[in-house]
């Protein structure tokens, strides 16, 4: 109820939604809610640029709090009979903030001597989520990629008049940074969607956005042929969301907190090494 274009109240919800872009494009999801997985080698820059974002949040939310009377007035005022004081809470400075954590990926020594088989139950348990991990990276790429070709193809199609249809130069810059970030975090598991995304790298390499919107020619033939790229990805690429089941579902036990066993270690430390940082908290004011 407040008025979300004042500077003040735009500072927090940028700062906000810098750090959710951060946490997306540097890790990949995980079963668990609010645990998704990041290189080992990127934790050090993830804690710094995450620890400089949170500083600039809470510089915000300050003038944020100094400013909360005169917007509440200025609602008052908007409102007028309609303004209720009690939606309004005295402070706003706990409504924002921003944290994370990295549990540990090292199994219980302990648990191994005190109780073998709970151990290799568990390990094999978490070794069941880095699978279902995986799985969900590949869908996640994949999805992204199939909705970015598709609108690329819907865009390089003339309009109901025959005339070229506008499309913006994000469109092509997209792709650079999904092929990036695919390069990045990918764990190179899955051949197909590797060749896929292969395909349509070396098909929009040192493409100019101009030359698409000048040439007939050349906007039909890559509208083409990213139709063949988009009638693969139909074939394999998962569209439907998916049920995720706990085992605590499958097994009626608690679930375990989560361990690592070395052969996953060793798997994630090829390509690409992997940490889970816990969830980042964003309340709604």
């Amino acid at each position: 109820l407040l008025n979300t274009k004042a500077g003040e109240y735009r500072a927090v919800t940028k700062a906000l939604n810098e750090c959710a872009r951060i946490w997306n494009d540097w890790t990949l999801p995980y079963p668990d809610d609010g645990v998704r997985l990041l290189r080992r080698d990127k934790i050090g820059q993830f804690d710094l640029k995450m620890a400089g974002l949170r500083t600039e949040l809470e510089e915000s939310v300050r003038l944020l709090a100094n400013a909360y009377d005169d917007l509440k007035l200025e609602a008052k005022v908007k409102l007028g009979e309609l303004f209720n004081s009690q939606d309004y809470p005295d402070s706003i400075t706990e409504l924002f903030y921003v944290s994370w954590d990295f549990p540990s990926v090292t199994p219980p020594l302990w648990l191994q001597t005190l109780n073998p088989e709970i151990y290799e139950e568990q390990m094999r348990r978490v070794q069941q989520r880095f699978d279902n991990a995986i799985q969900m990276a590949e869908e996640s790429f994949g999805q992204q990629l199939l909705e970015m070709v598709t609108h690329l193809q819907e865009r390089l199609l003339p309009d109901e008049k025959g005339r070229a249809r506008v499309f913006r130069d994000s469109a092509l810059e997209n792709f650079k940074e999904f092929f990036g970030r695919f390069k990045e975090l990918s764990v190179r598991s899955n051949d197909e969607l590797d060749n896929v995304v292969q395909q349509c790298e070396t098909l929009l390499a040192g493409m100019d956005p101009e030359s698409l919107r000048k040439s007939s020619g050349f906007r039909d033939d890559t509208r083409l042929a990213l139709g063949v790229i988009r009638e693969r990805m139909e074939s394999f690429v998962v569209t439907k969301p998916s049920r995720q089941f706990k085992f605590e579902e499958l097994e009626g036990a608690e679930n375990p907190t989560p361990v690592v066993p070395d052969a996953v270690i060793a798997e994630l430390e090829q390509e690409p090494e992997l940490a889970e940082p816990e969830a980042i908290h964003e309340p709604e004011p």
